[in-house]
């Protein structure tokens, strides 16, 4: 069943492939674009913030320090990278509630992956470099931001 409200709102969504410019698109148009974060700067495309969340865990180290570096030169004040921490007791937790609330779901197998694959914070530091913070936060998370503006 559709819903006539989506439908509606997608009739005035411009949707655009990767080999179209973007300045005739009207202020504050939601735009579907497919390409890289390096195509898409590339183009000139700026933006006062770059918000990544839940993407690093998926990279591998050198997709990390380039997607970084890519989003650094997007962003004219901000980078923020929001992602999983690694940690003993952030898997355990995750691996014993998830079922309980999930039953019959990828969600547990494809976080606990996830889990894995996350960070800790001195290795993210590492491999962003100093011109990045990052910090831990509350539950199993570590943001990374980088001040471009400086």
């Amino acid at each position: 069943m559709s819903n006539p409200e989506l439908q509606d709102a997608s009739r005035h969504i411009p949707h655009r492939d990767h080999s179209s410019s973007v300045s005739h698109i009207p202020e504050g148009a939601i735009q579907f674009l497919h390409q890289t974060a390096s195509e898409h700067a590339a183009t000139g495309a700026r933006y006062d913030w770059v918000i990544s969340n839940h993407v690093l865990h998926h990279l591998s180290d050198d997709e990390v320090t380039s997607l970084a570096s890519v989003s650094r030169t997007l962003a004219t004040r901000k980078v923020i990278f929001n992602d999983i921490a690694r940690s003993a007791a952030g898997y355990i937790l995750f691996q014993v509630s998830t079922p309980l609330l999930f039953r019959k779901s990828f969600i547990t197998k494809d976080g606990l992956i996830s889990i894995r694959r996350s960070f800790q914070r001195d290795e993210l530091a590492r491999l962003l470099g100093k011109n990045w913070s990052v910090r831990p936060m509350f539950p199993f998370r570590l943001v990374a931001v980088a001040d471009v503006s400086a």
